[in-house]
């Protein structure tokens, strides 16, 4: 049980209940072994089971973790080309088919940034959650977990550009570039990073 179980997992929890039972009937009532063997059976099933459980859990361990790690490179890779390149990028945007302005490309390469670093924070907190959760051996690694997961950089990315948004209604009528000053996309992009990186404990399932 120790070696196969999580030791806060209700499998686990139930297994000590029912060898503990066992073991008072053994040392009470031997001539009830028919029990004992019973209980041990129960055991048994359960410890095949989670032996199951924890192989897929490796397996959806393994893909989740590649599946962040590659969005957090990500991010960081376009964050860092986006900031280097933001001139000649937002010339090649102005004459693109897209048919943008300066303005409009300025602002679709600071909004991509402010999405993307939401989507940074997203990737590192789910990694950081991940290795806590199993750490203190609550439990396994599934596909209502994976797929949780999956959506954490999705929706930290959307709520980056919705919070753009509100930033460049303010840049519009301040008349503001947002690529001129790195401190002016730094504000949204920092919220939607710390958006990410916490948006777990907000929704309840950090733990």
């Amino acid at each position: 049980v120790d070696a196969t179980l999580p030791a806060e997992h209700e499998w686990s929890v139930r297994s000590r209940q029912l060898l503990a039972k066992a073991t008072d009937i053994l040392q009470n009532s031997p001539e009830r072994s028919a029990e004992v063997d019973y209980y041990l059976q129960q055991v048994r099933s359960i410890l095949s089971r989670a032996q199951q459980t924890y192989q897929w859990s490796l397996v959806y361990t393994k893909r989740l973790k590649l599946y962040l790690i590659s969005w957090a490179l990500f991010a960081m890779v376009l964050i860092t080309a986006f900031l280097l390149y933001a001139g000649p990028l937002s010339d090649v945007l102005a004459a693109s088919i897209l048919a943008l302005t300066n303005y409009g490309a300025q602002n679709f390469i600071a909004s991509t940034i402010v999405a993307v670093a939401g989507t940074l924070g997203a990737s590192v907190g789910a990694l950081r959650n991940m290795l806590v959760y199993r750490s203190v051996g609550r439990g396994y690694v599934d596909r209502k977990y994976s797929l949780r997961g999956l959506l954490l950089p999705l929706l930290a990315g959307l709520f980056g550009l919705l919070v753009y948004v509100l930033f460049g209604i303010i840049f519009y009528f301040a008349d503001i570039n947002p690529m001129q000053n790195i401190l002016v996309v730094g504000v949204p992009a920092i919220l939607a990073l710390a958006f990410g990186l916490t948006q777990e404990a907000l929704y309840g399932t950090a733990g």
